[in-house]
């Protein structure tokens, strides 16, 4: 008896442990731009290189209030830099977005009528997968 509640205690203990280690792995927060933000003039899409998203992680677009805004747009939005009507635009400075399912999402800055996207390289889009295992690394690249 005393052994079948060790297996028990033993069983209980590698499943608490794992439960731990996959919400570890879930929900970390990338900053867009690194240290210094979303920004005029910085290629973030070369940067998104470096970051491995998968569902359950979160963006953080931080600038300046009043400077800049972002905006989640269609591909085709994405291309052309235009906002559609009724577009949500967050203009907190410091805004999250949270992926909650896999696909593709392009974000872009609306600013001076979408110059900061087409001049100054305000835009990025982010592709997570279906799967961690079925893309250790995030696609990155130009449309």
């Amino acid at each position: 008896m005393q052994m079948a509640t060790n297996n028990l205690n033993m069983i209980i203990v590698v499943i608490s442990t794992m439960l731990a280690l996959a919400v570890v792995a879930r929900g970390r927060t990338f900053t867009v731009g690194g240290d210094a933000g979303w920004r005029y003039g910085f290629d973030h899409l070369n940067h998104i290189k470096d970051y491995d998203l998968i569902i359950g992680d979160k963006l953080l677009f931080k600038y300046p209030p009043g400077k800049h805004d972002v905006v989640e747009v269609s591909t085709e939005n994405y291309v052309k830099c235009t906002v559609p009507p009724g577009a949500k635009v967050l203009t907190s400075g410091s805004d999250i977005i949270e992926f909650k399912e896999a696909g593709r999402r392009n974000f872009i800055c609306s600013k001076d009528n979408g110059r900061h996207c087409r001049e100054g390289n305000m835009k990025v889009y982010y592709n997570v997968p279906e799967t961690y295992a079925s893309s250790r690394k995030l696609v990155a690249e130009k449309v």
